[in-house]
């Protein structure tokens, strides 16, 4: 995620776990988002030019479950808040900085977050996609940009449930 001039974050690893609920051939790929998280490498932040900064992906309010659904024959993907199952709504975002001058920025858009899924990769790409500062200081910059490319993998000591997501 890119949130303008003010930080440049530049995660390396993440997580990402859900529930698949739809993987059928007709009706497509739909995936139930419970819980991610993002930082570099040793470490439970990000880093920027101007410090440390984590995610919170499940604030109180339009947090987790959100749905990755690839319903597309075009490997197009859509993010967007709430179960698969249930009636969309909008999804937030929290940054929390390590210096107390900038605070917590909390971001939401409320349209769908649209990508591509390769099949056979599994690669995962969202750019471009705005987020609207709902909330935060004078720090915060107006709005950010998602700009997430992810690979897929499975690390050794997880069941097959869950997904581990590499940036690049």
């Amino acid at each position: 995620m890119r949130p303008g001039p003010l930080a440049r974050p530049r995660p390396h690893l993440g997580t990402i776990r859900g529930t698949l609920t739809v993987n059928e051939a007709a009706k497509g790929v739909e995936t139930d988002i419970e819980s991610a998280e993002f930082h570099n490498a040793g470490s439970t932040e990000c880093s920027s030019w101007n410090g440390g900064f984590s995610f919170n992906f499940n604030p109180a309010t339009n947090g987790m479950p959100w749905c990755l659904s690839a319903t597309e024959a075009n490997d197009k993907v859509k993010l967007r808040g709430a179960s698969c199952t249930a009636e969309p709504r909008p999804i937030r975002i929290v940054l929390a900085f390590t210096s107390s001058l900038i605070g917590p920025c909390t971001y939401q858009r409320t349209a769908a977050a649209e990508g591509t899924l390769a099949t056979g990769t599994g690669e995962l790409s969202i750019v471009g996609q705005e987020w609207t500062k709902l909330e935060g200081g004078s720090g915060c910059v107006t709005s950010m940009r998602l700009d997430a490319s992810v690979s897929r993998s499975r690390p050794k000591k997880v069941p097959s449930a869950g997904l581990t997501f590499a940036s690049r």
